[in-house]
């Protein structure tokens, strides 16, 4: 599935993604506090993760005039941790991504989930400016999946743009699932 949103409009969610004006927040995404269930199905949420990326995504991209192409949303449930980190991530990486807004015209966004676990990217077109490691965007998006039992990864390539990854194993060391 492959998806364009240019400037498209969200119906009535609040998302708390800020484009560019939240600073390593640890609040809930999609409302409450970090680790409350938020209700509904897939991952926790109403209509499933992929519809409230979705969402989203719409709001962030209308509110900051950045167009965003989805290249893959997962399809069915994702554990409960995963559901979380996703989410809590994919807001750091749209933060770092507004704050070169006169620079960044089109953000990627790719999350899939398969037997051997799930994947997140995030890429924008902008210029590629050094990324602050410990900067709080950075940090919290490397806790959001470290809790989940995952990783992140920041590349920025000068006149290129910036790439976020997150990797989470389909089960946690020990054997339980993210």
């Amino acid at each position: 599935m492959t998806g364009r949103i240019a400037n498209g409009s969200a119906s009535g969610t609040a998302c708390g993604l800020t484009g560019g004006l939240g600073r390593g927040s640890t609040g809930g995404l999609f409302g409450g506090s970090p680790g409350e269930p938020t209700g509904g199905s897939a991952g926790g949420f109403s209509g499933g993760l992929a519809a409230e990326l979705r969402r989203c995504l719409a709001e962030w991209s209308r509110r900051t005039g950045i167009a965003v192409e989805t290249w893959a949303l997962p399809a069915g449930d994702v554990p409960p941790r995963a559901a979380r980190a996703v989410p809590a991530a994919l807001r750091e990486a749209l933060t770092l991504a507004g704050r070169e807004t006169a620079a960044v015209s089109l953000v990627s966004v790719a999350v899939t989930s398969g037997d051997r676990g799930l994947r997140m990217t995030v890429s924008d077109n902008g210029a590629g400016l050094p990324v602050d490691e410990s900067g709080p965007e950075v940090t919290a998006m490397r806790a959001a999946f470290a809790a989940a039992g995952g990783t992140i990864s920041v590349h920025a390539v000068p006149g290129e743009g910036t790439t976020v990854t997150g990797v989470l194993p389909l089960r946690r060391p020990g054997g339980r699932r993210p």
